[in-house]
């Protein structure tokens, strides 16, 4: 079996573009799009504002090279849950699986949609209605993107 395929016979659907797309956005999150300028309130000096972006990028680094090591040791479909399977066992990989989707990632998603409609409210003027139901639309598009599947992230 090649390590594009999984032991259910499925392919991997993602390309290069696509990968490097989720990885950025990731990587970036809500630091980029939310913090900046509370951050460069709060410290004052572009130039300790500039040593925290880049021991910031130092640990992201640390962090991608860290886990770039285990998904070579570990080439396998999961990411985190196997890796923690492997380290801590099933019942921990478990839990955070279950945390993960029932915790980490709806949450993330919605403090990015909340983010992400401020700069829409930016770019196209809208009443306050529509204002407040806006992450809530951000997100049922991406579910839409999302649920026809990942053959739109080759176009």
């Amino acid at each position: 079996m090649t390590v594009a395929q999984n032991q259910l016979g499925q392919r991997r659907q993602l390309g290069l573009a696509a990968a490097v797309a989720i990885v950025t956005g990731e990587s970036i999150a809500l630091g980029i799009f939310l913090t900046p300028a509370a951050m460069a309130k709060s410290l004052g000096s572009p130039v300790l504002l500039a040593a925290v972006w880049c021991a910031m990028a130092l640990m992201a680094i640390c962090g991608a090279l860290c886990y770039s090591e285990l998904a070579v040791r570990f080439p396998e479909t999961g990411g985190e849950y196997v890796y923690l399977r492997q380290g801590y066992g099933e019942r921990v990989a478990f839990l955070y699986g279950w945390m993960s989707a029932a915790v980490m990632d709806p949450g993330l998603a919605a403090a990015l949609s909340v983010g992400a409609a401020c700069y829409v409210v930016a770019i196209v003027p809208m009443t306050h209605g529509w204002t407040v139901l806006l992450p809530a639309l951000i997100l049922l598009l991406l579910a839409a993107i999302n649920y026809l599947g990942t053959r739109i992230s080759d176009a």
